[in-house]
């Protein structure tokens, strides 16, 4: 008899603070240490976190001026995380991502 793995999957809306490097890391230990997502590293969940923000609000930037990038930004928010995270040509993408400079965002800035 085969056995299927069961694969958790965690959904988390888009922050301002997703656009911190070091909050996002906060956020993937969470996620590890509260069991929601395995299967996956600190830095392979952070990366990803920061690259739906990033792409998120790039896309708010441009819809500012009118370029058609609602689809995109409306599959960059939620931030779907799954067990063994996402296919490899997105993960490459969010490690692209996560090479580009980041903020350090202050108490007000979060809320």
């Amino acid at each position: 008899m085969r056995r299927i793995k069961h694969i958790r999957t965690y959904s988390l809306p888009v922050q301002i603070g997703h656009l911190d490097k070091n909050i996002c890391l906060k956020e993937a230990e969470e996620l590890i240490s509260s069991r929601h997502i395995m299967h996956m590293t600190r830095k392979q969940i952070a990366a990803e976190i920061y690259g739906h923000a990033v792409v998120y609000y790039c896309c708010m930037f441009l819809e500012k001026f009118h370029l058609p990038v609602r689809i995109i930004k409306l599959h960059a928010n939620p931030i779907d995380l799954s067990d063994y995270g996402d296919t490899q040509f997105r993960q490459f993408c969010f490690n692209l991502i996560w090479l580009l400079p980041g903020r350090h965002l202050t108490e007000d800035q979060e809320n």
